[in-house]
């Protein structure tokens, strides 16, 4: 190359290195400092031991932890990690509660501090670890563990890790002996486990750890071609392709597509009919085959359909009329559970003695698909403790400080092997705030006009109006008084909101406040009611009307666990008195709905308004007439079968009820014993496939329907297979 090629090649680089610079400054090369990690929890594992788990933070290499023994003291840093979780077990003390925050860490510095959490380790506690834990696969998905029994235990906490010496994270709680893990397991990898007794004295030291390795794929192939397809507004059928050596194919079936997946029937052909479903719903589906070796595969494919809205009623007239109701408003918040949820992995607890803290999460509800409950504030109601095993929710939202919900049920909810996190202000409007904030950190995807709805919180009727339309919306709830706008609340929709919902009256919320929001306007109304009216049909496009809710505008206590069933349906609340507003009367028989149901008892809702839903010309069967006494509760049960099908699996079958809606499936290992409920299942047909070799197990069952439910059905007993 000459010379002066070059030395031109050598100003044609530099030249160009040049523009670039130019183009794209230095800063647009430079690796950001993370964001400020989110959704910091703590769990405790024992006395000794404390979990964190958070969101990742963009552009995090790794995380720092802190430590400290009080809220506003010292933080110390205990440690790092490059992943989103971390076990504390460095010189805890037993019965101390201890504070965390965490930062995010690149080249480029560190983020600030997370929010804090804190819980408390349990106190030392006199169980013996459990002995001869056992681990054995059951083909290339399960892995079932077995141990003997502990005296005095109570229950017992399940943990695995990928690795012997690795972070071995709590998977389960069960009362049982034997757990079967059949979550997120992958073919031909060797699983590590531990179990630890616990009782409400404290928890044992780990059990000797034991593993199992999964079988690869070839023990039995997961099912293919899974299709749904709807049949009509309550049925959605099911067929996938045969798999070779089947035995027998398990069901499951969510509300989305990310959700929790039950398993709701076993078939042995490759089709099923699901049916009893909501209309105007979309259901999703998987299926797992079992083959001849008792080996059971991977999931199919996930496969959706939506029920049909079903509008084949005559013009003007609704379908039957009913109620959901408990003797208090504990039980019908566990009822009201029951009707929207099988299993849910989340749910919310609200105070069940105020009503601010459950309008104003009832976006928090939806965003995790989570029923609502309510307790009372020093000690966790029967009803919901009930609710929360039954749906084996395995972590909880609490609302409100420990003024509201005291830190007992807080630490009775924990000691069921749940995870809980408070979202608390210092009063109502500031609890209203921070679970707004919460909510805008996950749903901004569903909310892109960054919109929220502002209310009272002196009263609870314009907030209840709005409430299941924001969670559907995505909007936050924010609380405020009648005159002034508190200044963090002006602040935050300021700067994170175009556009707000003002809900009610000047009497309620005055102009001077209407005026300090962001592009606000205002839905009211004469009244309570017709302010109700005048917010369902701003949104009625959201909406769904195959049912209507009705809830007093009187009391707030039966209505509040009804908010997150009636957006889950994306269904409207209709406030009654003791007469309905002709407006809303009218209104509600122009939209043809399928059914009534109003939500608690006649003190409530009251016959005479659930009757005059129905015209008095309308020809109905005996079974749709508004019933709300002993006659619309479903019959028992008959003819109730059990008959073992292998060692750990024993199949029940029973004569279906004609309107029951739902049947309850209860357990003992006595004839005499308690018997425990074990599954919420819409088919006459339920496998119980975690039992031990070689035990009697006895059953009974219950027909349920919004009426109420059965009376036990007669008692049917197996013996499961001998290894």
């Amino acid at each position: 190359m000459s010379l002066v090629k070059k030395k031109m090649l050598e100003i044609s680089v530099f030249v160009t290195f040049f523009l670039i610079a130019g183009i794209f400054p230095q800063s647009s090369f430079a690796l950001s400092t993370p964001d400020t990690p989110d959704g910091l929890k703590a769990d405790v594992y024992s006395a000794s031991e404390i979990y964190l788990t958070w969101e990742e933070a963009d552009d995090a290499t790794s995380y720092y932890i802190y430590r400290s023994v009080s809220s506003n003291g010292t933080y110390s840093k205990i440690g790092s990690t490059d992943e989103t979780s971390y076990l504390d077990d460095e010189d805890l003390d037993a019965g101390k509660k201890y504070y965390y925050k965490v930062r995010a860490h690149n080249s480029a510095g560190t983020s600030g501090y997370s929010s804090i959490a804190y819980v408390k380790t349990e106190e030392e506690s006199d169980l013996d670890a459990p002995d001869d834990l056992k681990a054995t696969a059951k083909g290339s998905a399960q892995i079932k563990l077995t141990w003997e029994k502990v005296d005095d235990a109570t229950s017992y906490y399940v943990y695995r890790s990928i690795s012997s010496n690795g972070t071995y994270s709590k998977i389960g709680s069960i009362k049982g002996t034997s757990y079967t893990d059949d979550e997120d397991l992958d073919p031909g990898k060797k699983y590590y486990y531990k179990v630890r007794a616990h009782s409400s004295a404290g928890t044992s030291a780990y059990s000797d750890k034991v593993y199992a390795t999964t079988d690869k794929n070839g023990g039995a192939d997961a099912p293919e071609n899974l299709k749904a397809e709807s049949k009509s507004a309550s049925q959605i059928k099911l067929t996938w392709d045969e798999v070779d050596d089947a035995d027998v194919y398990y069901v499951y079936r969510a509300l989305s597509s990310s959700g929790t997946y039950s398993k709701i029937t076993t078939v042995s052909s490759t089709s099923y009919t699901d049916s009893s479903l909501s209309a105007g719903t979309t259901y999703y589906y998987k299926v797992q085959v079992k083959n001849g070796s008792s080996e059971t595969s991977t999931y199919s494919n996930a496969a959706h359909a939506t029920t049909a809205s079903d509008s084949d009623s005559a013009s003007g007239t609704v379908g039957d009329a009913r109620r959901i109701a408990g003797g208090n408003r504990y039980d019908t918040a566990a009822k009201v559970a029951e009707t929207g949820w099988t299993t849910s992995y989340y749910a919310v607890i609200v105070s069940g003695e105020q009503y601010p803290d459950a309008l104003c999460s009832a976006p928090l509800a939806y965003q995790y698909n989570a029923p609502i409950l309510l307790t009372s504030k020093n000690s966790l109601e029967s009803q919901t403790r009930a609710q929360l095993l039954k749906l084996k929710v395995k972590s909880v939202y609490i609302i409100g400080g420990t003024g509201v919900i005291s830190y007992d049920v807080e630490q009775t909810i924990r000691d069921m092997g749940i995870a809980a996190t408070r979202i608390a202000g210092a009063d109502r409007y500031d609890t209203s705030l921070k679970v707004a904030k919460v909510i805008s950190q996950y749903r901004a995807e569903t909310n892109p006009n960054r919109h929220a709805v502002v209310a009272t919180g002196l009263d609870f009727p314009d907030a209840l109006s709005i409430a299941s339309i924001a969670a559907i919306k995505g909007y936050p709830i924010l609380l405020t008084p009648k005159d002034s706008l508190r200044e963090e609340i002006k602040i935050y929709l300021n700067e994170n909101f175009s556009s707000t919902t003002l809900v009610g009256t000047t009497d309620s919320v005055s102009a001077a406040v209407f005026d300090q929001l962001p592009s606000p306007d205002r839905l009211t109304g004469t009244d309570p009611y017709t302010t109700n009216l005048a917010v369902i049909k701003a949104f009625q496009t959201d909406l769904k009307f195959d049912a209507c809710y009705l809830a007093t505008g009187q009391d707030y206590p039966d209505v509040l666990a009804g908010v997150a069933l009636a957006s889950l349906k994306s269904e409207p609340i209709f406030l009654v008195g003791s007469t309905v507003n002709t407006a809303t009367l009218d209104y509600i028989k122009s939209k043809e709905p399928q059914q009534i149901i109003a939500f608690g008892g006649t003190g409530a809702v009251s016959d005479a308004v659930l009757g005059s839903f129905q015209d008095q010309d309308q020809d109905q069967d005996e079974d749709e007439d508004i019933d709300t006494g002993s006659e619309g509760i479903p019959s028992v049960p008959d003819d109730l079968e059990a008959e073992a099908v292998s060692s750990s699996e024993i199949e029940l079958s029973w004569d279906k009820v004609k309107n029951a809606d739902l049947y309850y499936i209860y357990r003992s290992t006595s004839a005499a014993g308690t018997y425990t409920n074990i599954g919420i299942i819409d088919e006459t047909y339920y496998v119980d496939d975690d039992l031990d070799a070689d035990e009697t197990y006895y059953y009974k069952v219950k027909a349920y329907n919004s009426r109420g439910t059965s009376d036990y059905s007669n008692r049917a007993s197996a013996a499961t297979d001998e290894y």
